[in-house]
């Protein structure tokens, strides 16, 4: 028997092509059952019009198939599938670019395969696996590729465990979306802002037999295991967290429920929320919510918390009917708060916000009208190159909102440095009295320049250059470890080598550091 038995433009007599219609990826086998022994690596070549194209072949031995799927080309050849004498004819495709044929299993065609993967698969040693388990692997079909990605996320060293994957094919794990691949991330305990790699998880393939077995959605294990849980027993028994009836205000991550049914629905669907705090209250009322400004959502609640930049769960009834920038709005506007809407959004982005409270912005649901002007006002352009510059402003704004009963006032202190590069990055900070403000926009005003090198600020501190520069070092190490942590010295340019930090910036972080003082670095010690 020679290869023209699994040909690719010569359909045997006794070859079948299905007809279903799948919808599936091509790496997906169109066949009732799990084939037993797939072999990817079986390949074949034929030469219509001198492009050689690949043959896939799969060995189905409970089902007494040979399965075959030639490639039509159709990304290579504009024609309108499969064979029409001798010449390929593209309206054959029952898997994107591909056309699958079965053959029934002669003797001589189960022969041809068990030659084909002797020769054509890859060798034990490439698997990264122990020769016990690879050969198991290398028999279903699955290559060292697949097989490292599966085992980066389990422990797999005995043919037992490989047993436990090659039940399926690869292609079945692939379309589950069963988590393969690792490691997955744990938060190291020597230092929390730290990240810290576990190659591979300690869970073996037994353990994701068990989960199988007990019917463990597979979105609910890779939540767990990209939280750090590799517990079999806290996976087996994940639930949503519990949301009381009577709960009203429902904070899942970013997200928040006015109602438990929405809240239950949100969290079944999203179960990396289930490892999270899931805070329920009772009590508080959404007054108002507002989209208008920057594009960020920000709601203000009966009890007086603005909450921003989060999203309004929908109620189930109206998920699929009137859309969340109009449901929401008709429902959820106060006069007021629309009027202040951009103070209220101000108020949401202070430096100080922790020392604001409901008592300054709960008034102003009545309010009838806002002014806002500028009332002191410090610009300079900082030179930091030969054609750059630094614009350094700062500002007082009085903001006047109009009550029924009269006035009030808030004050707001602005700090701003802006280039053509960056844009503008700006502090804010919101006062009731005058003169709480004009003592802030003294200090912000005082401290200069603006912007300066590491040397510059090393004088100003009274450090070493050497000392910045290993504390920036280490922030920036936090920083890519945990992609929450920001760069705080906050860089703002750079001027050929040097770099340029916000002066008050980069001082109020450098006295917030953990141990910071007289110490290491510091020039009254050396």
């Amino acid at each position: 028997m020679d290869a023209s038995s699994i040909s690719i433009w010569e359909l045997q007599p006794d070859a079948e092509i299905p007809t279903h219609a799948w919808t599936r990826a091509y790496r997906t086998l169109p066949t009732s059952t799990t084939p037993k022994f797939p072999y990817p690596h079986a390949t074949l070549y034929g030469q219509p019009e001198n492009r050689p194209l690949s043959v896939r072949v799969w060995l189905d031995v409970d089902n007494g198939y040979l399965w075959t799927t030639p490639q039509t080309a159709r990304g290579y050849d504009p024609q309108p599938d499969y064979v029409t004498q001798n010449k390929p004819n593209y309206g054959y495709d029952n898997i994107a670019n591909t056309v699958v044929v079965r053959h029934p299993l002669t003797p001589a065609r189960r022969a041809l395969a068990e030659e084909l993967l002797e020769t054509a698969a890859p060798p034990v040693a490439d698997y990264p696996v122990p020769p016990e388990a690879a050969t198991v692997f290398r028999r279903a079909g699955w290559t060292p590729d697949q097989v490292r990605e599966i085992h980066t996320g389990w422990t797999t060293t005995t043919a037992d465990d490989a047993r436990v994957w090659t039940a399926h094919s690869y292609e079945w794990w692939w379309q589950q979306r069963f988590p393969r691949t690792g490691p997955y991330r744990t938060v190291d305990a020597a230092d929390p802002r730290r990240h810290a790699d576990l190659p591979p998880t300690p869970l073996t393939a037994s353990d994701a037999a068990r989960l199988l077995e007990a019917g463990t959605r597979f979105d609910v294990i890779d939540a767990y295991l990209h939280a750090g849980i590799v517990d079999v027993e806290q996976i087996l028994n994940a639930r949503p967290p519990e949301v009381p009836d009577d709960a009203t205000r429902i904070i899942i991550g970013d997200f928040i429920a006015l109602d438990p049914a929405a809240a239950r629905a949100h969290l079944s669907q999203h179960p990396h929320t289930w490892v999270k705090p899931v805070i329920s209250e009772t009590g508080p009322q959404l007054l108002h919510i507002d989209e208008t400004i920057f594009s960020d959502t920000w709601m203000i609640w009966s009890d007086g918390q603005i909450i921003g930049r989060s999203h309004l769960i929908l109620p189930p009834e109206v998920e699929d009917g009137e859309p969340h920038r109009t449901w929401a709005p008709a429902r959820f506007t106060v006069a007021g708060f629309a009027i202040t809407a951009p103070l209220l959004y101000e108020i949401m982005h202070a430096d100080n916000r922790a020392d604001l409270t409901p008592d300054l912005w709960m008034p102003w649901q009545d309010a009838t009208g806002l002014t806002s002007t500028v009332t002191h006002e410090t610009a300079q352009d900082v030179a930091v190159g030969p054609h750059a510059t630094i614009r350094s402003e700062t500002t007082i704004t009085r903001h006047t909102i109009a009550l029924p009963a009269g006035e009030a006032t808030a004050w707001e202190v602005a700090d701003t440095l802006a280039d053509r590069v960056h844009g503008r990055d700006t502090t804010r900070w919101l006062y009731t009295d005058l003169d709480e403000a004009t003592a802030r926009y003294t200090e912000v005003t005082e401290v200069q320049p603006p912007v300066a090198t590491i040397e510059q600020l090393a004088e100003l501190l009274g450090v070493t250059g050497n000392a910045i520069t290993q504390a920036i070092r280490r922030d920036r190490g936090l920083a890519r470890a945990d992609r929450e942590t920001p760069r705080r010295p906050g860089f703002i340019h750079r001027n050929g080598r040097a770099e340029l930090f916000p002066t008050r910036k980069f001082i109020a972080w450098w006295r917030s550091r953990t141990g910071h003082g007289p110490g290491r670095g510091h020039r009254s010690n050396q």
